[in-house]
């Protein structure tokens, strides 16, 4: 199985041209995505659908770049979390640990060789797939996550200081931790053009770019 938009299209990002040489027309693979030059590819009807997808699947298919892509999406945690083991090629930040929770290489022999002992053996993928499940628990549980964004949030709203508060024409209210909803129409926050104009951003580069190390 393989998840995911444009991955023709993306190609230097999602590893598509990889996945079908690991592929070589050997196995069966269902595409689900928006793929329109992917000859049998579909995207999901309902999250509902994408779940049942997923529990009818033996494998994942991960070709994610490194230095384009993280090691992981939430198309390949969503599979991990139901179980289904994934075969993917290196990354760096890369969840897949080798014979654990799937298998992960740079030989596309190799690879190719685990799609169909996953496909043959079925105890080998539910004992691989339980290992994912478990990782996604341990790594990527919901709680930890809402706990990130809560910190981050949080330690918004008491440093809002600075170019990000002279930006906003009226500052952003808060009582006891929680950001007071403006009265004003639509958004209710109106920018300081001028100030934007004064920093605009002329240079070539993403204005946000991955970095080698967490940024507290």
């Amino acid at each position: 199985m393989r998840v995911g938009n444009m991955l023709k299209e993306r190609d230097h990002m999602q590893g598509f041209s990889i996945q079908e040489q690991i592929l070589g027309g050997q196995f069966p693979s269902s595409v689900i995505g928006v793929n329109p030059t992917v000859p049998g590819a579909r995207p999901s009807e309902s999250w509902a659908d994408l779940k049942e997808q997923y529990r009818h699947h033996r494998l994942l298919l991960n070709t994610l770049t490194d230095g384009h892509e993280d090691g992981y999406n939430l198309g390949m945690l969503e599979a991990m979390a139901t179980g289904m083991p994934v075969v993917s090629t290196p990354n760096s930040s890369s969840p897949i640990v080798d014979g654990y929770n799937g298998f992960i290489s740079d030989d596309i022999e190799y690879l190719r060789a685990k799609i169909g002992l996953l496909l043959t053996d079925r105890e080998a993928a539910v004992e691989l797939g339980r290992n994912a499940r478990q990782t996604v628990i341990d790594h990527f549980h919901i709680n930890t996550c809402a706990a990130g964004w809560d910190h981050l949030i949080t330690e918004s709203i008491g440093r809002w200081e600075g170019f990000h508060a002279k930006i906003l024409k009226k500052a952003v209210e808060w009582d006891s931790g929680f950001v007071i909803p403006p009265k004003e129409p639509g958004l209710g926050v109106e920018l300081n053009e001028e100030l934007a104009l004064s920093h605009a951003y002329n240079e070539k580069d993403l204005h946000l770019e991955m970095a080698e190390k967490q940024i507290y």
